[in-house]
């Protein structure tokens, strides 16, 4: 079809068509997709006017559609996907700060027995590297220039997880230690006992996530790489 002078072709954008066997014409269509293409440079002024555009242009085929009544119409644009993932990120970030307070009081929970003071500080300040290894990771990964999306909303509570496991190793392994040793003994007798068990997980779970950084999905891979250097910190 020539559209413009210029040669279209609408089997692209044409769904659910039913056409005349013997004379091979369009009997009905169940879906029409009009694509509309902006050109423009990425400056800030540009885009804003561009989004702005794209919001009137939807609101306005919806509103023509709601009052034909025979027609549904339906408007996707990039502004949409920008708009949901803002939207998923700020439902997602809330969860954070229960989570860690979750963590918290799960961890003081389970170590107010004996030698209670000393676990407690343990598991506190295990609190505080899991939070120092998620500003390091996602630090050194924004200023290497990767952008962030919102699959990465998921990678503090992947770390908090991982982080908690650890320590709570670490403090098990400080419990079945000489009290009658000075701390610096015990601490080298815990990293011995508990030493092997941190290690490999740790890196089997960065190995495992450094694999799912090859993944094609760009998302996927983002995210797969956050998580892995925030554990490697960790």
């Amino acid at each position: 079809m020539q559209v413009f002078g210029v040669s279209v072709n609408w089997g692209l954008f044409i769904q659910g068509v039913q056409m005349n066997s013997t004379t091979g014409e369009i009997l009905e269509a169940h879906m029409l997709t009009i694509p509309l293409q902006f050109e423009y440079e990425p400056s800030s002024q540009k885009m804003s006017t561009v989004y702005s555009c794209m919001d009137q242009l939807s609101q306005f085929f919806l509103d023509k559609g709601q009052a034909n009544g025979l027609v549904k119409v339906y408007t996707a644009s990039e502004k949409f996907f920008t708009d949901e993932v803002a939207k998923t990120q700020d439902r997602v970030m809330p969860y954070i700060a229960i989570n860690i307070g979750l963590i918290t009081v799960f961890c003081i929970l389970t170590t107010v027995e004996s030698d209670g003071s000393l676990k407690l500080i343990g598991g506190t300040f295990g609190l505080m590297t899991i939070g120092m290894s998620l500003l390091s990771g996602f630090g050194l990964m924004l200023y290497a220039g990767y952008s962030y999306n919102f699959m990465i909303s998921a990678t503090p509570f992947i770390v908090m997880c991982v982080g908690i496991d650890n320590d709570f190793l670490l403090l098990a392994a400080w419990r079945h230690t000489d009290t009658k040793k000075s701390s610096a003994q015990r601490l080298a007798d815990s990293l011995t006992i508990a030493g092997p068990s941190v290690t490999i997980t740790s890196l089997t779970d960065v190995i495992c996530f450094l694999i799912g950084v090859v993944s094609g999905t760009l998302a996927v891979s983002s995210f797969c790489l956050f998580t892995a250097m925030t554990l490697l910190f960790r």
